[in-house]
Parts: C-alpha cells; sequence; structure tokens
C-alpha cells in the first residue's frame, strides 16, 4: 500500500517542518490575519490541527522574514549548508544587538524625560508654597493697614467729642440752655 497523505498537522508537527520551536508557531499564529485562518483549522480533544492550507500559509509567513532563528533545525552534512545558515544567524544577531541598541537609546531618552519632568513638578511646587507666601503676607499687610486706618479714625473721631465735652463753658452752656 501507498503512503498515507495527512491531512491535519498540530503545532509540534509544523514546527519540526518549519524548523521552529512550538512557541515561534504559536506567535507567528497570532500574527497572521484571523480571517485567513478562519476555516482551516480544527479542535479534537482540546488540541488544535490545522490543514494543509494553514500550514502552506504558516510557512509563508515564517518565509516573508528573512530568518528565523531555530532550536531544531537539523545540522547538514554540506559545509555550504552551515556556511549561510551561521551567515544568517550573524546577520539576525546583529539586527538584535541594533534593536537592543535602539530601544536603550529610547530608554535613555525617556529616562531623561522623566527626570525633566519631575525637576518641573518640584519647581511648581516650590513657586506655589513661594506665592502662597506672598499671598499670606499680602493678606497680613492690607488687614494691618485696614486696622490702622480704623484705629486712626476713631482716635479723630472719638477725640473731637472728648474735646468738645471737657471745655468748662461748654457744660456750662449746656446747662443753662437747658434751664430757658
Amino acid at each position: 500500500m501507498g503512503k498515507e497523505v495527512k491531512e491535519w498537522f498540530k503545532v509540534s508537527e509544523i514546527a519540526k517542518v518549519v524548523g521552529v520551536s512550538k512557541v515561534s508557531v504559536y506567535n507567528k499564529i497570532k500574527t497572521i490575519d484571523a480571517n485567513i485562518l478562519q476555516s482551516l483549522w480544527k479542535r479534537e480533544k482540546g488540541i488544535i490541527y490545522y490543514n494543509i492550507k494553514a500550514v502552506d500559509v504558516i510557512i509563508n509567513a515564517f518565509n516573508q522574514n528573512e530568518y528565523v532563528p531555530s532550536e531544531n533545525q537539523d545540522e547538514t552534512e554540506n559545509g555550504e549548508d552551515n556556511k549561510d545558515d551561521n551567515e544568517y544567524r550573524e546577520k539576525y544577531i546583529s539586527e538584535l544587538e541594533n534593536e537592543i541598541k535602539y530601544l536603550k537609546e529610547q530608554i535613555a531618552i525617556k529616562d531623561d524625560l522623566i527626570v525633566e519632568h519631575v525637576k518641573l513638578i518640584e519647581n511648581e511646587q516650590v513657586l506655589r508654597k513661594q506665592d502662597q507666601q506672598a499671598i499670606t503676607l499680602l493678606e497680613e499687610d492690607r488687614a494691618k493697614a485696614i486696622n490702622d486706618k480704623m484705629v486712626e479714625w476713631r482716635e479723630e473721631h472719638f477725640k473731637e467729642e472728648c474735646e468738645e465735652n471737657k471745655k468748662p463753658f461748654n457744660i456750662i452752656k449746656r446747662i443753662f440752655n437747658k434751664e430757658k
């Protein structure tokens, strides 16, 4: 009898075919539009199986990337394949190092922005405190000025009354004026 053609594949089988880990396959599936894979998979006893069309879509998704490192890749006998594979790995590592360098630069920029923001907040708090102290001093000066004006007015107003009442002739005039 002939070789049986398999129609449905588990993620672990797809990972072996592509030469990557199962996690890489799951991550790649997440990046593929759900509408494309919608009718190309089934679940049996909690295990997801993909048909051959889905496997082709997944493999094509991996082929769109220049290189995906493999944990399960078999070593080839041919020295050229290993050389190409090493070149791809070195290129991939170099790209990752550049990306890490870029991300570190971005983190440094964000750290600087955070430090600057904290300084601005501290300055704002100091200015608010100074403003509040200045307002308090102005209010105290205003209250003192009002109090001084009131005291001055009272002294003038009551001084005139007191001086009139102290004059002896005024008292006598009042007494005699009342009798008339």
